[in-house]
């Protein structure tokens, strides 16, 4: 420890013996409660001689769980970034920002990066901002930057293809979460609803209808479930019966009410009812 601080004391005072502090860093095996310590002295001293490509490679071998290595890269990347601006500089710091929780001091950094690069970069820089909030949960403010970068390519498909896959792995966070939940007894009844929309989409009717037949909601929201997924299934007559157990007064809010009737006038259009199914699109608001 000793040896590294004088490392770093003649590296501070003089930059230019940066090569030679190198050298003499790699002809030494340190211990291993030192290697933080030294990673982040050979960074420096490769900095210090312009060698920032293998700068950069070298800050991605840095344990991303340590909240004060994670602050020495972040400076280390600011210092990259005063010097030549590049979107994995960007992307390397607002993923481990975003990885110790601080996601609107990540997204200040990718928004940085997007005023820095060029049209092309900030783009790439946007989407991954996007993945970003989702993964932290925040969807409807991920969503609003995917629909940006949605508009703002040229090239629609690969935009659409990032769109895809985030939601794929929020969607199967979510159910981890909730199906946990749900095992423990913990689940409110708005979440068994999330959970049986979740699974539905992703997994299949036979899960969700397992999942509905083993919760302990409301009549009500039982119904509801039950008429969405033989919605889904293609069997419109039960889908109609359910719907009509539900009725159409008990609901929370008028959103709830609407989503119910659209549901309800869909079974009925595939059910060949279309009065009935005028009537109730009729009634959404």
């Amino acid at each position: 420890e000793e040896a590294l601080a004088r490392y770093r004391t003649a590296l501070g005072l003089d930059a230019s013996r940066s090569e030679a502090i190198l050298t003499s860093l790699e002809r030494h095996l340190w211990p291993q409660e030192l290697r933080d310590t030294e990673r982040l002295l050979m960074l420096d001293c490769l900095m210090a001689a312009h060698r920032n490509d293998e700068a950069f490679a070298l800050l991605g071998s840095f344990p991303a769980d340590d909240r004060d290595t994670v602050t020495e890269i972040i400076s280390r990347l600011e210092a990259l970034i005063t010097d030549k601006p590049r979107r994995e500089y960007y992307s390397l710091g607002a993923a481990l920002l975003a990885r110790r929780g601080e996601t609107d001091e990540a997204e200040r950094f990718i928004m940085k990066g997007c005023a820095a690069l060029g049209k092309d970069e900030a783009l790439d820089l946007t989407l991954e901002l996007a993945e970003i909030l989702h993964n932290a949960g925040l969807v409807d403010r991920g969503a609003r930057l995917f629909a940006e970068a949605l508009e703002a390519s040229a090239a629609k498909g690969p935009v659409l293809k990032r769109i895809e896959q985030s939601y794929l792995r929020w969607a199967e966070r979510e159910i981890r979460s909730l199906a946990a939940r749900f095992e423990d007894g913990r689940a409110t009844e708005p979440e068994i609803a999330s959970l049986v929309g979740l699974v539905l989409e992703h997994t299949g009717p036979v899960e969700a209808l397992d999942i509905v037949s083993r919760s302990t909601v409301r009549r009500e929201l039982r119904s509801e479930l039950i008429g969405s997924i033989y919605l889904s299934m293609d069997r419109p007559a039960l889908a109609c019966a359910a719907f009509n157990a539900t009725g159409d007064q008990d609901f929370s809010s008028e959103t709830d009410r609407d989503t119910h009737r659209y549901r309800a006038g869909r079974a009925r259009e595939r059910a060949g009812d279309y009065g009935r199914a005028a009537t109730l699109f009729a009634a959404v608001a």
